[in-house]
């Protein structure tokens, strides 16, 4: 699937990256960062959340469980119900915008499907057996 996601271009100088890169390089919080975001852009519901647990994000997209564990609270949180928050992570990437213009595309599309399809006409061919028009 083709997009984009946000991503604030002095982040590699943003401090919790810092900490977090005295640990695990800051590669690798960087691209962590990078497939955890990719993966919400797709996944995540309006309410921000990721219907899976932390352990199971970690499997799906191959990452460090330890490195996600410690990700400040801003980035990722963890629920009572062990589901995944990313706080503010739709309105800050503009998803309900995306999703209304995608509705009005595909709106679009049956409007001009309607105008622009033309009826199949039927013949009988041989003994009485439609057949379309071709």
């Amino acid at each position: 699937m083709r997009g984009h996601i946000r991503i604030d271009k002095n982040l590699r100088e943003d401090p919790r990256v810092l900490e977090l890169a005295k640990r695990h390089g800051k590669a690798t919080v960087l691209g962590t960062l990078v497939l955890v975001w990719s993966y919400a852009d797709t996944y995540v519901r309006a309410n921000n959340r990721l219907m899976l647990t932390l352990p199971a994000l970690a499997t799906e997209l191959g990452l460090s469980l330890e490195l996600l564990e410690h990700f400040p609270p801003e980035w990722l949180r963890v629920d009572a119900d062990g589901l995944l928050t990313l706080p503010g992570y739709v309105s800050k990437n503009a998803l309900a915008a995306k999703d209304h213009q995608r509705q009005k595309g595909c709106e679009r599309q049956r409007r001009f499907r309607a105008r622009h399809t033309k009826p199949v006409a039927l013949r009988i061919v041989g003994k009485g057996t439609p057949n379309a028009k071709l």
